[in-house]
Parts: C-alpha cells; structure tokens; sequence
C-alpha cells in the first residue's frame, strides 16, 4: 500500500510497531544466544525498514492564519469610532490591492505593517497587534501609541481625535519634551546618520504626562 493511501490512524498503528516489533524482535535473538550487537542491529534494521515502507505519522503543521490568530494581542475597546473616520479607513483598505487575514476575520483597519508587530483599529475601536515575539502588553501607553503611530502611517489626522485630551493638570513630557516623539535631543539615528525619531513610551506618544492618567492600565481613560 503506497504510503500516502495510509490512514492517520493507520500511520498511529504502524508507528507503534516500530516500538514494539524491534525490541521483540531483539529479545528474541538474544534469548537464542545472539551477541547484543547483533540483536540491537535487527532491531534497527527492522525499524527502518517499517520506517521507509510506511512513514512517520504525520504532524499536525498550523497554517500562516492560525499562526498569526494565535500570537494577536487584543485591547480592550477604547474607542468609538464616527461616521467620518470609519469612512476614511474603509477608503484607505479598498485603495490596497489586497486585504489581510486579520482585517477580514476581525473587522479590522490596518495602521502599520511595521518593523515592530503589525498593528490594527477594529470597527469597535479594540487595537490588535501580530505579536511575533515582541512581548506587546495592550496597556493604554500601547494603545495610544499605536494610534499615534497610525495617524502617521495612514495619513488619517482624524485618528488624532481618539487620543485623550491633554488636561489642565498635565506636564510636558521630559523624554520627548512635549512633542510625542523620541529623538535622544537628536542623538537617534538610522543607518545612514539621519536623525530619526520614534514613538515615545514613556507618555504613550500623547506629548504630555499625569498623575490622573495611569498608562500601564489596561482599561480606557476619560478625563
């Protein structure tokens, strides 16, 4: 029987004699005064033999999508999106030659396919992240980066108006000096000696900082 017409559970059952019948196979020549060797040397062949006639069971191998559905990061919904956002990043998909995996099963817009995880707004305003590794936490820092970093990617400025208004009592960010972006005072550079800058962490790229606003939270903020 060739060995792609081999059941799963056919593959289970052959594999089984691998462990089994060599081993018997072994103690049955030694019980009749075969040196070890010898006898270990029947058992390997007759495993392989078994092996290269019927194979290794298969194992199961996840798709791409299954993959990626496994490692998304998934926020708590923030926001409620209008009419005229929702309008702008309907437009901004259709214009892409192709829709991913995560936009259609999630209902999702994407904001940046990044060097960092990929990251997504859903319709129920919930920020998603393809965490391959990057150890991504959906904490509001996370968040309103994501957004701010969108608005940049898409081109969108409404995206802007998401993010938390700056109360009375905020002070200016000292890592970005209020701007949103981390620069190291123009020590931050790419490869080609370009000054560059990237979202800052410290206050979720808003520019500004509170004690009222707690951004290693998880839930949303209203001021």
């Amino acid at each position: 029987m060739p060995a792609a017409q081999v059941s799963k559970n056919d593959r289970i059952a052959i594999y089984a004699l691998l462990v089994l019948v060599g081993p018997t196979v072994a103690f049955v020549l030694y019980l009749q005064g075969v040196p070890g060797f010898a006898s270990f040397a029947a058992f390997a062949i007759v495993d392989a033999l078994l092996y290269i006639r019927f194979g290794r069971p298969k194992r199961h191998q996840p798709t791409k999508d299954q993959l990626v559905a496994s490692r998304l990061v998934v926020s708590e919904p923030f926001f409620e999106l209008s009419r005229d956002l929702l309008r702008e990043l309907h437009a901004l998909r259709s214009a892409r030659q192709q829709r991913d995996r995560v936009e259609s099963d999630r209902d999702a817009f994407l904001l940046d396919p990044g060097l960092g995880p990929s990251t997504y707004l859903t319709r129920d305003g919930r920020v998603l992240w393809d965490d391959d590794g990057w150890g991504v936490e959906p904490t509001r820092a996370s968040v309103y980066m994501a957004i701010s970093v969108g608005a940049r990617k898409t081109g969108i400025d409404r995206l802007t108006d998401l993010l938390p208004k700056r109360p009375e009592n905020a002070a200016d960010c000292g890592d970005c000096s209020g701007t949103g972006r981390f620069s190291a005072h123009g020590q931050l550079v790419d490869v080609d000696g370009k000054a560059v800058s990237i979202a800052c962490t410290k206050c979720g790229s808003l520019g500004w900082t509170s004690r009222h606003l707690d951004l290693s939270l998880r839930t949303p903020w209203s001021a």
